[in-house]
């Protein structure tokens, strides 16, 4: 596993954006052909609301792996944030035909639900919240790290010292930073 895609997640994971793009680049250039490197630079750009990027890395990942479903799945959010709602419902369809896991298919299913909804078909999107909820039987509900309607979490950052030595990776113990409550 390239060890700057795992680095870029840690940072994506904790919304240091920056420094996960930058992983990600670095994990690109270790590795061009490999499609979950795209997908994952697709979903930092996305979250950065650099929409044109996200769509040509995914767009990459899809061309480089037509069997990632994520890839689709991500697309399809683009889309949906940018008003495009047909070209929305056929990716998330077509991602919904390859990936397999149930709890994924849920969240596929739930955003799908919700482009129906935006364009008032509340019938397909009963459908669709619907086959979420069969999706996810023991009805545990699920976290939608990309969601197109991004709700602001506070996180408590992760700080860890990096650095490259000899082209290879090291950090150090990662510890939680302290967040400071604001006061009431």
């Amino acid at each position: 596993v390239n060890p700057w895609l795992r680095l870029g997640t840690v940072f994506d994971q904790n919304d240091h954006n920056a420094d996960a793009l930058l992983a990600n680049k670095k994990a690109i250039e270790i590795d061009k052909e490999n499609g979950s490197n795209w997908l994952s630079l697709g979903d930092v750009y996305f979250k950065m609301g650099s929409f044109d990027d996200a769509e040509g890395a995914y767009a990459k990942a899809i061309e480089l792996n037509p069997k990632l479903g994520w890839a689709y799945a991500n697309l399809a959010m683009v889309n949906a944030t940018r008003q495009k709602y047909s070209e929305a419902v056929n990716l998330y369809v077509k991602s919904l035909e390859i990936i397999e896991d149930e709890k994924d298919r849920s969240m596929i299913w739930n955003r799908l639900g919700n482009v129906y909804r935006k364009v008032n078909d509340y019938e397909n999107a009963f459908i669709a919240f619907q086959m979420a909820d069969e999706c996810d039987g023991q009805n545990t509900g699920f976290t939608d790290q990309l969601d197109e309607v991004t709700v602001e979490q506070r996180v408590m950052p992760i700080v860890a010292e990096v650095y490259v030595n000899n082209n290879s990776l090291y950090a150090t113990e990662a510890k939680p930073a302290v967040v400071e409550e604001p006061a009431q």
